[in-house]
């Protein structure tokens, strides 16, 4: 029998927001599994828990939608979502299972307004619960840092986190500063700062989309796998963009991080987990795009 199976799925940024978890549970019985969602529907999961097993060997093996049923677990830990999706002697078997985020706060309230603390303080709520009923002491948290890269990061190259989506929803264009925010604020950003370089990354599906970027920006984009974006945000000295994946990837190296959040709550549950960030909630102070360039380089550098 396995010991523990840690169910993880719902997008890239919390994908990496897990890592602390998953190296906990892993000091705490060895190596685990991992269960993902769809590759269709998990971008970049998969290529997180790769390279957190590559680097800090705390996996054994990664599941896409559903385990073999004749391997049981102790312990399994459903981590997202938490709407049930994933059923007991369905997509895994477990003695117990652990609902590892329930829906915090008030459950009239939709969206990020009901969370109370941060994606990674609910997720370590399951490593702290746990080590207590098996009568296993809890250090510290551990770092989100997943991945590692040889080349120094350049302190005046700074990654636009755009996280361009694709989804029918919307749900992307919600998120989303804007196309003519992000260009003038690179171009102020220049102006004040003129030796600050840019840098962005897109998958090959998103050349449809990137180009407009681009175009109204000036800055280069580079296209390819996730894990080149993993190494392009990891060679940046910074990281200024849209609540996305990338920015918690940019955080997971402890790069200063200035995240755009578009809904109430978000800076309670989605803030950069590193130890220099910043939100700037433009769903309620609409800065103009010149003074938010301002404010970023007072915060990178301390100076404008």
């Amino acid at each position: 029998m396995q010991k523990l199976l840690y169910g993880k799925t719902f997008g890239l940024g919390n994908c990496v927001m897990a890592v602390p978890a998953i190296k906990s549970f892993a000091d705490m019985f060895g190596p685990i599994d991992v269960l993902i969602g769809s590759t269709r529907d998990d971008p970049g999961a998969f290529d997180v828990m790769n390279e957190l097993r590559a680097t800090h060997g705390c996996i054994n093996e990664i599941f896409v939608d559903r385990v073999p049923l004749d391997r049981t677990y102790e312990y399994a830990v459903m981590a997202i979502p938490f709407d049930g999706r994933w059923q007991n002697n369905v997509h895994f078997c477990a003695i117990c299972t652990l609902d590892g985020r329930p829906r915090p706060g008030d459950p009239t309230r939709l969206g990020l307004e009901s969370w109370q603390i941060h994606e990674v303080e609910y997720q370590m709520e399951n490593v702290f619960n746990l080590g207590k009923h098996l009568g296993i002491e809890n250090g510290p948290v551990p770092s989100m840092r997943f991945a590692y890269f040889e080349r120094e990061c350049d302190p005046d190259l700074v990654y636009l986190g755009i996280g361009f989506k694709r989804d029918t929803n919307g749900f992307w264009s919600k998120k989303h500063w804007g196309n003519e925010r992000f260009a003038r604020f690179v171009r102020e950003v220049r102006r004040l700062r003129p030796q600050t370089n840019f840098i962005s990354s897109a998958g090959q599906a998103d050349m449809t989309v990137a180009p407009d970027i681009v175009r109204q920006c000036g800055v280069p984009i580079k296209y390819g796998h996730i894990r080149d974006a993993f190494k392009v945000i990891a060679e940046a000295g910074s990281y200024f963009g849209n609540d996305t994946g990338t920015a918690h990837v940019a955080a997971s190296f402890d790069r200063p991080t200035y995240m755009m959040t578009a809904f109430p709550g978000s800076e309670v549950k989605n803030s950069p987990w590193c130890s220099k960030w910043k939100c700037n909630p433009f769903h309620t102070e609409v800065m103009e795009p010149e003074s938010v360039a301002k404010d970023f380089i007072d915060f990178v550098w301390g100076q404008t």
